[in-house]
């Protein structure tokens, strides 16, 4: 196998708590928007949600995503 000059190995994020993640109101109260504009954000692929548990009812946005909706928003204004 080829060594590589300089290589650093991946460094993982320590195992502790997960990042929390927002749910569409918590999102929603930052907006100042309803519900609904939220999860139209969601189906128009402008913000990024994970569907969780069993039946992948609930739906979680992570800090990472609101973040570049977010940027996203305030540069189409």
């Amino acid at each position: 196998m080829k060594q590589i000059p300089n290589h650093r190995p991946i460094q993982h994020p320590p195992a502790g708590k997960p990042k929390p993640r927002l749910t569409m109101q918590d999102v929603a109260t930052r907006d100042q928007c309803s519900v609904k504009s939220v999860r139209r954000a969601i189906k128009a692929g402008l913000l990024e949600a994970t569907r969780i548990g069993p039946s992948g009812r609930s739906i979680r946005i992570s800090e990472d995503a609101y973040a570049r909706y977010h940027a996203l928003c305030a540069t189409r204004t």
